[in-house]
This record gives C-alpha cells, sequence and structure tokens, in this order.
C-alpha cells in the first residue's frame, strides 16, 4: 500500500476552489475504480498555521496503481482537472509514502473508504515530520515505535503531569494517539524523513498543552525528548482541521 501525501499552498481566495475540486471531483473519480481512494481532505487551522494550506493524503493500492493514476492525470480524465487546480496552487508539495514497520495503519480496505461526501463534525489533527540525522533514519523509525507503542492510545496522557492526570480521570481519554506512521518510498522525495498523523482527541487539553511547559520529567536525562535529539533536531509541527465531508476524519 502507498500513500499519497500532498500539501498544497493555495493563492488568496482560491482555498475553496481546490477543495470543491477534491470533493466533486478527485474523491468520487478515484472511487470508480479499485486502484486508489482519497483518505484525508484537511486544512492547516489558524492561527499560527499558514494560511491558505491544505493537506491531501490518497491511499494507492500498489505500484500497478499509482503508475495507472500517474498516466491519468499526464494524460487521461484526470488531465484537465490537473491543470485547473495548478492554476490555484502557488506551491505543492507531493511525497510518496509508506508506513512505518509499526504504524497502526498500514493498509487499507479502499472498498469501505466512503466516497459520497457525507456530513460529519471535523476532527483536528497533528502532523509531525521528522528529518533525522544523516544515516539514522532507520534507528528513529525504531526507537519512536518501541516509545509510541509502549506508550499505546494515551501518547501524552495521564502519566506525564497532575493536570493530566485530572483530565483523564474525568474524560478517560488521551491528547492524541498515533494514528499512521509513514516514511518516503524508497527512490522518492526526501530519505530521512519520518511522518506521525495524529488525531486530537481533548481541545481543552490541547489549550493546557500550547499554554504549559512540558513536565519535567519528559526533559530528564534518559527520557524520550532527550534521546531523540541524538538522532534528530530538526521537526515541523501542523495543526489540521479535517473538511467536514473528509472520507476519514
Amino acid at each position: 500500500m502507498l500513500f499519497l501525501h500532498e500539501t498544497h499552498t493555495t493563492a488568496p481566495h482560491t482555498s475553496g476552489s481546490l477543495e470543491a475540486a477534491y470533493r466533486d471531483e478527485w474523491m468520487p473519480r478515484l472511487a470508480e475504480s479499485d486502484d486508489a481512494r482519497l483518505l484525508w481532505f484537511a486544512e492547516q487551522t489558524m492561527p499560527g498555521g499558514a494560511p491558505d494550506t491544505a493537506v491531501t493524503i490518497t491511499a494507492v493500492r500498489d505500484g500497478a496503481a499509482w503508475e495507472r493514476l500517474s498516466e491519468t492525470l499526464r494524460h487521461g480524465r484526470l488531465e484537465a482537472w490537473r491543470r485547473r487546480i495548478d492554476g490555484w496552487r502557488r506551491r505543492v508539495v507531493t511525497k510518496i509514502l509508506v508506513p512505518m514497520h509499526w504504524s497502526p495503519l498500514r493498509d487499507v480496505d479502499l472498498a469501505t473508504v466512503p466516497a459520497d461526501g457525507r456530513d460529519h463534525d471535523p476532527t483536528l489533527y497533528l502532523e509531525d515530520t521528522m528529518w533525522p540525522y544523516d544515516g539514522k533514519l532507520l534507528d528513529y523509525v525504531d526507537a519512536a515505535g518501541s516509545v509510541y507503542l509502549e506508550r499505546g492510545p494515551g501518547l501524552l496522557d495521564a502519566k506525564h503531569a497532575a493536570e493530566w492526570r485530572a483530565h483523564a480521570a474525568e474524560r478517560d481519554t488521551g491528547l492524541i494517539k498515533v494514528e499512521a506512521a509513514f516514511q518516503p518510498a524508497f527512490g522518492s522525495h526526501r530519505r530521512k524523513e519520518a511522518i506521525l498523523w495524529q488525531p486530537i482527541y481533548s481541545l481543552e487539553r490541547l489549550a493546557w498543552f500550547l499554554v504549559n511547559d512540558l513536565p519535567p520529567e519528559d526533559d530528564r536525562e534518559g527520557s524520550w525528548m532527550r534521546y531523540a535529539l541524538s538522532l534528530r533536531d530538526q521537526y515541523q509541527s501542523k495543526l489540521l482541521r479535517t473538511a467536514r465531508w473528509s472520507p476519514w476524519f
């Protein structure tokens, strides 16, 4: 299973047109075959995020399906669609990703992915992108997996501070969990990159996280925060909001 990840930066006043093009054309057109499905359409939130930025993730069955989709975009039924959306985008960064070996999401039953644009409440996602040092990508992938799998769905949960313990006791939930973990497919994009895709479960606890320092135990010698710095020192976080019609949310 391959995952087509695109970050779109649109010209002013065109983000709505891009969203409509993905909802009304890309999503239903993919559903006409068994090759691919749009999974997520999400926009970067304000304040703090870059305006007019959207992220899309499309699942593609395999390499042969990717080749057919590529041909459709270059010379087939989606060529005119691609030309039109390119007129709205100032920049697009496209990545072909594969799931990390420990990712909770590793395969998708494409037939079960909705493509009818059904309405639902939006969900906030935290997308973290890390760039490990040269020669450290696989070490980072393995280390991150051991940490996140050990913490499980309660990642950044009640174990980390008294305030979080109080919230968890009331709501029995964590702040985020890792829903998918990706790395670039061999021979594509930047080799040394890791991406975590994480839904946010509590707006109140997100607010606490944004205005408070990390608990001291998270920065002690031997902690994941310290160890991760031996594998990478650059990362980027995006706070994203899914569209009300996004197939997955």
